[in-house]
Formats: C-alpha cells, sequence, structure tokens
C-alpha cells in the first residue's frame, strides 16, 4: 500500500516539472526575440515590419531611420530600446525603457544610463562595457534596481556595437525586465530541488519500510528462536512457570513446576489451596505476605521459601512474578516463574558458617596471642569457641620424661576424675601423632573409649600438639549434648590445636629469651668476677716488686703471679673474641692437611698442666695407623684442649680422663670422657648454647665464662663435624664425643 502511494506521488511531481520546464523554454525564446529582430534589421534583412495593432496589421517601410523606425521600434516593443556611442552617451531610449526605469530623458542624459545602480554594481557594469567595446563584441548584464519607493526590479541589458546607415558605430541595446522571469526560475528552481528532496524522501522511506520488512522477518525468526532457547533454557536450568488465577485460586503449572515439587501431574489438584500444603509450615505466612503485599503496590513478587516433597525431603524454592489487573484496577492472575536453589542456599549458609569460623578463628588467635600463662590461655579459650560447637569439656596433656604425659589444664571434668587422666601412655591419647575422634561413646564398647565413657562424653575428638616435627602434648575436646563432631567441626578443632601448638611453642621461645637474658646478665656478671679476679693478684704483686729491691729473689715470685694471672686474662679476652667472631660470622679456617695424632699432641700439651695441677689420671688411646684430616691445626687442638680443661676442671682432684680417636665410616671420632660432676639432663639440650653453665657460685674454683663449649660447637660445624654431649646426670661423668671427616 504505501509503495503504490510512493509511485503515484513520483507521477504527479514528474508531469509538474515537465510543464515548469515548458514555461521556462517559452520565456527563453521570448527573450531572444527582441534580439534577433535588432540583429535582423542592423543587417538589412529587413525592410518592413508588420505589426498587429487593434485587430489590424500594420506595415512599416525601413527606408529611411529615423522617425518611422523609431515609431515603429517605439510602437512595436514593450522593452526599453536604447542607442549609445561608442564611449556610452545616451543618443536615443524609447519611452519603454523611461518607463522601466522610472526616470526622464533629461535625467538619464545628465546623468548616465547606468546612475539608478549601486556604485559596486555600476563600477562592474562600466567596466564590463569598457571590455566589450575595445573587443567589439556583445554583452549580457543582469543587474537588480532598487527604486525609491522601496520596489526593486530585475533587468537584463544585451548591448551590440553596429553600423548605422551613416556608416558611425553605435552601441544598439535593449533593456528588459525579467523580475518575473526570474521568480518563475526560482520557483521552478526550488520545486525542483523540493521535488527532489521529496523524491529522495520517498526513496528513503521506501528503504526504511524495506528495511523494517526485512527487519520484521528477521524479528519474527529471532522470536521463535528465542522462544525455543527459552524453552531449552527452562528445561535445562528446572525453571518453571506458574499461572495463578486469583479469581478462581486456581493454579497451572508446566512440567517443570512438577519436577521441582517432586510431585507427578496428577498429584496436584491445580488450587491454591493444595499448593499451600506443599509449602513448609514456618514459611506459609511470609510467602502469602510477600504475595499481598506485591499485589496491593503492584510490585513484583519475589519469595524464597522452603518445600516439602512427598518424601520428607526440604529444599528450597525461589519464586518470581507479577500480577496482571483489569481496567479498574482489580487482580485477575499473577504470571511467574520458580527456581529450585537449595544448592545455592546450602553454598550460603557453607559461606556464612566458615565466615563465622574465620572470625571465631581470628578472635581465638587474639587470646592466644595476649595470654602468657598457658592454663588461662587455654580457658579463655575454651569460653570462646564451646558456645559455637556444644563442648562441655577440654583438657590437655603435655609429654613428660619419655612416653608420659601430665595433665597441664582442664576443664569441665570432676575432681574425682582426675586421677583417671592425671598421667596418661601416649597411646592413650594420640596414636602415633594422629587425631583421634571418637563418637557415639556412651554406645561403643572399645576398651579405648573406657576412660572418656566413664566421665559421661559422649563425643570426643584429641589432637597432637606438634613443634615442628616434635610432639610436646596433646589436646581434646568432649561433649556431652551431641553424639559426634562433624567432618568441619573436626576441622575446625584441628586448626584450633594447630594455633595452641604456636602458641605454646611461642612462649617456649619468649621463655628461652628471657632465659638467655637471664645467662646473659650471668655472664656479665661472671665476666667483672673473672677479669677482677687475676686484677687482685698482679696488682699485690706490683706491690710487693714496688718495695723490694731488684736483687731480692721474691721478685722472680712475684713475677710468675704476674705472668700466670696475665696468661689467663689473654684467654678470656680470647674467648671474647672468639664468641663476637662467631656471632658476626667471621671466624675463619686456615686448613691444611693434618695427622689427627699431630692434633691431639699438640693439644695434651696445653692441658697437661691444669691436668696434672688437680691430680688426675689421664688415659689417651689412639690407633697405630695415622688419620688423615683437612682442617685448621690449632683450631682443631684449641677444641680438643677446651674440652680436656672443661673434663679436669668439672672433675672433682684425682678423677680419670679418657681420650681416644678412632675412625668409623669415613669419619675420626673423637672422645673426651670424664668422672666428673656430670651434666643435667635439661641442660644437656641447651649445653653448646652461649653463656650456659652448670649452676654454680660466683666464687667457684673451676672459673670460666661459659663459652668454651660455643666456640668448640661452631669450630667443629665449620668442619663439617659434629659435636654431642652425653651424661647419666649429676654426680655421673660425661661424654663428649667429636665427629670430623676423615676420608681415606
Amino acid at each position: 500500500m504505501n509503495s503504490d502511494r510512493l509511485t503515484r506521488e513520483n507521477e504527479r511531481l514528474r508531469r509538474q516539472n515537465a510543464k515548469l520546464l515548458s514555461v521556462i523554454e517559452e520565456l527563453q525564446s521570448k527573450l531572444l526575440e527582441p534580439e534577433e529582430i535588432i540583429q535582423a534589421i542592423r543587417q538589412g534583412e529587413i525592410d518592413a515590419l508588420v505589426v498587429e495593432e487593434k485587430g489590424q496589421e500594420q506595415i512599416y517601410a525601413l527606408q529611411t531611420f529615423d522617425s518611422v523606425y523609431r515609431s515603429m521600434v517605439e510602437e512595436c516593443f514593450p522593452y526599453g530600446v536604447w542607442l549609445a556611442e561608442p564611449k556610452g552617451r545616451l543618443l536615443y531610449v524609447s519611452p519603454s525603457f523611461l518607463d522601466l526605469l522610472k526616470t526622464d530623458l533629461r535625467e538619464m542624459r545628465e546623468k548616465g544610463q547606468f546612475h539608478f545602480l549601486p556604485p559596486e554594481t555600476r563600477d562592474a557594469v562600466e567596466r564590463l562595457w569598457a571590455k566589450h567595446r575595445e573587443m567589439g563584441s556583445a554583452f549580457n548584464v543582469e543587474y537588480t534596481v532598487r527604486f525609491d519607493d522601496g520596489s526593486e526590479r530585475t533587468i537584463w541589458t544585451h548591448g551590440v556595437l553596429a553600423p548605422t546607415l551613416s556608416g558611425q558605430i553605435h552601441w544598439v541595446g535593449v533593456n528588459i525586465d525579467v523580475t518575473e522571469q526570474n521568480k518563475i526560475k526560482n520557483e521552478l528552481r526550488l520545486r525542483t530541488e523540493a521535488l527532489q528532496e521529496r523524491t529522495a524522501e520517498l526513496e528513503r522511506a521506501n528503504q526504511v519500510l524495506q528495511l523494517k520488512i526485512v527487519q520484521h522477518q528477521q524479528a519474527e525468526i529471532a522470536l521463535r528462536e528465542s522462544e525455543e532457547r527459552l524453552r531449552l533454557a527452562m528445561e535445562a536450568s528446572a525453571t518453571g512457570l506458574w499461572d495463578w488465577d486469583m479469581r478462581t485460586d486456581t493454579v497451572v503449572w508446566s512440567p517443570e513446576c512438577y519436577s521441582i515439587h517432586g510431585l507427578r501431574e496428577e498429584d496436584f489438584d491445580g488450587t491454591l489451596a493444595g499448593f499451600d500444603r506443599l509449602l513448609y509450615a514456618g514459611d506459609r505466612e511470609r510467602v502469602w505476605t510477600a504475595a499481598r503485599t506485591a499485589t496491593d503496590r503492584r510490585a513484583k513478587y519475589e519469595c524464597e521459601f522452603r518445600i516439602v516433597r512427598p518424601d520428607g525431603e526440604i529444599r528450597w524454592v525461589a519464586n518470581l512474578g507479577r500480577a496482571i489487573y483489569d481496567e479498574q484496577g482489580h487482580p485477575l492472575r499473577m504470571i511467574g516463574t520458580i527456581i529450585d536453589v537449595t544448592e545455592r542456599k546450602r553454598a550460603d549458609d557453607a559461606v556464612k558458617k566458615q565466615n563465622k569460623r574465620f572470625r571465631l578463628l581470628s578472635e581465638a588467635a587474639a587470646v592466644l596471642l595476649v595470654t602468657h600463662d598457658p592454663d588461662t590461655m587455654l580457658r579463655r579459650l575454651f569460653t570462646k569457641i564451646s558456645p559455637h560447637l556444644e563442648l562441655d569439656a577440654y583438657v590437655n596433656h603435655m609429654v613428660d620424661d619419655g612416653n608420659t604425659l601430665r595433665l597441664a589444664s582442664f576443664v569441665g571434668f570432676p575432681e574425682e576424675a582426675l586421677r583417671l587422666i592425671e598421667r596418661l601412655e601416649l597411646g592413650q591419647a594420640a596414636l602415633h601423632r594422629n587425631p583421634v575422634a571418637a563418637s557415639h561413646i556412651q554406645q561403643a564398647n572399645d576398651s579405648k573409649s573406657e576412660i572418656v565413657k566413664a566421665l559421661g562424653l559422649r563425643a570426643y575428638a584429641c589432637h597432637p600438639l606438634t613443634a615442628g616435627n616434635k610432639l610436646i602434648g596433646t589436646l581434646a575436646f568432649a561433649s556431652r549434648s551431641k553424639d559426634r563432631f562433624d567432618a568441619e567441626e573436626l576441622e575446625f578443632l584441628q586448626t584450633i590445636c594447630r594455633y595452641v601448638a604456636v602458641a605454646y611453642e611461642r612462649m617456649g621461645l619468649v621463655n628461652e629469651l628471657r632465659d638467655a637474658d637471664r645467662r646473659k646478665d650471668e655472664f656479665l656478671a661472671m665476666l667483672g668476677h673473672e677479669l677482677r679476679n687475676p686484677l687482685a693478684p698482679i696488682k699485690s704483686a706490683v706491690r710487693v716488686m714496688k718495695a723490694l729491691a731488684p736483687s731480692d729473689p721474691r721478685n722472680k715470685q712475684a713475677q710468675e703471679i704476674i705472668d700466670r694471672q696475665v696468661a689467663h686474662l689473654t684467654r678470656l679476652v680470647d674467648d671474647l673474641l672468639d664468641v663476637s667472631r662467631i656471632v658476626q660470622g667471621k671466624i675463619t679456617l686456615k686448613k691444611a692437611p693434618l695427622d689427627l695424632s699431630t692434633v691431639l699432641d699438640h693439644a695434651l700439651e696445653a692441658s697437661k698442666p691444669i691436668i696434672q695441677a688437680r691430680k688426675h689420671e689421664l688415659t689417651v688411646s689412639v690407633p697405630d695407623r695415622p688419620i688423615r684430616l683437612e682442617g685448621d691445626g690449632v683450631r682443631l687442638a684449641q677444641v680438643i684442649s677446651n674440652l680436656l680443661n672443661n673434663a679436669a676442671k668439672y672433675t672433682p682432684e684425682g678423677g680419670k680422663i679418657w681420650l681416644s680417636a678412632t675412625r668409623e665410616d669415613g669419619q675420626a671420632l673423637i672422645r673426651i670422657k670424664d668422672t666428673g660432676e656430670g651434666i643435667p639432663q635439661p641442660l644437656l639440650a641447651r649445653i653448646f648454647g652461649l653463656f650456659v653453665q652448670s649452676e654454680r657460685s660466683l666464687d667457684r674454683a673451676q672459673g670460666g665464662l661459659g663459652l668454651g663449649l660455643a666456640i668448640v660447637k661452631r669450630i667443629v660445624e665449620l668442619h663439617g663435624g659434629r659435636i654431642e654431649a652425653r651424661s647419666d646426670g649429676v654426680g655421673k661423668g660425661s661424654e663428649f664425643l667429636v665427629w670430623l671427616p676423615a676420608p681415606a
């Protein structure tokens, strides 16, 4: 229909355009007619003019130019005819010329025929006149004249140089009013442009129409494809469609709705009451309140709630719908979708639970970080976590000597039951250092559960506490209100136990730092004492030497005292310098091939004075075959000498010392054993630390700064070896074993 209308409109505009073109051609022919007549007269091709006047034809002969010709021109031509000299002075103008320009002959002759033009137009016309005069050619010019009354006319002037009867050359011309013709031309141009624009618009409209037709066809195809995709998507996503007729309270379901509710089509009667029976009792009021509110407010209905399937399973669903109203605003029906969101709800619940656990772990970590007493720390921790896991008791054991666990902290156990858990074998609480969990304890007949069963516990979880690879204790949690801990709860408790182990390790490190600080203070006091001891004899000896004559024999004794005490000071300073180098990592070795026997000889030479002074029995045992080493002989001799000196100092007078050397599995093994004071068990683990000594008073006879063994250990390790201290306890002597690489 639109295409036919466009065709008719195009045809009408085409006819109108043809008519306007015809009018233009007619006007153009009329404009050329005077010029043709004048040209014919000038060339002598016309002898007379036949002019129709008042219905009769009049013949004017042209033998003479003057009055007859002038009358003929004035009568016959409605145009302004003029005659001028070559330079432009007017010789003759027709009355029509004067009427056309609304002037008279006098004014025209005085001011020139172009005086009525604006200056810029007049200058252009005069230049054109002069140009064509020189060229001897005709000219055409068109200009607009504005008259005093405000009107305007468009004049077309044609001029040509032509000879007169007397043989002179004059300008002959004609002025024609083309105002109306120009209006027609402009109107025709405007109409043509409008026609072209309209044609273009119609063409564009036709293209738009064709495009819309194509788009409509594509939209129909896309709609069908979209409907098919929607159907497939709803089937894939198990999204059900429902339609609730609010006037009859009947409900229509898509097949997916039956699947979501776990029903067959014959199991649902299609009534609102039938749907209400499927709702979880605790959610019914919320579902209908949301539906009423959405309907009253003309808003979207959204609600998540639980349904109960025929097999008793509870599932979460999400409803989304909107009501449709009649013209009076009464609700007619509600259409919507339903989808099973059980897994998402479970995931959300898991995330919430996880976030809650993270917050709880963060709070627990804060408790562990700010508390320094183990019992207080665990009690505060238990108070923090017990409400969230239904815990009623905890018990913490720490590893004692051997495989025994001693009770360190507990909550939730009666006093009379403490004897059952005060000391446990390691296997009773943490089998093979793995977590132990027990559920339904009161129904169990396992002998290993007898202790916790006797305490009235129903669920129990015990985790080892480890620092690195070392077992330091166990921590167990128990409940009297539930029969089992689920996997997430067990994982949470295991994490708590890791935190506790780290807290114990932190407290141990803090204690070690405090102990090291205490030992440092003791060392400084000892250092002052050790440095002061040799100074007093030196000072006394100097005083004696000053009082005695140089030849007095007692001077020699004083010198020996000074030499001995200066040597002691030198040893102290050497030890301090060695420790400084060790701490700064600046100790260096001058390695070379060695025979172990040579090293032992040098060490014995340095230590024999103190061994003999304390009357010890020294037994040396070395192999006949040499043991080759690669090392610093001076430093290795220092190691053996320090160990021998320690054995001599800490062994009562008349004791025994053994020095032996063997080669085993590519290593040289050196043993220094004594019958001295021995080493307490707690001290064995840290005997090679800086400033470590047995508990002795500052006025002890042995002296020393407690640096020797630390220096010995570092020198041995720099040689790629290792050292170990052994002792059965106080008063049972000690033994030091040194292993050094000794390749064949």
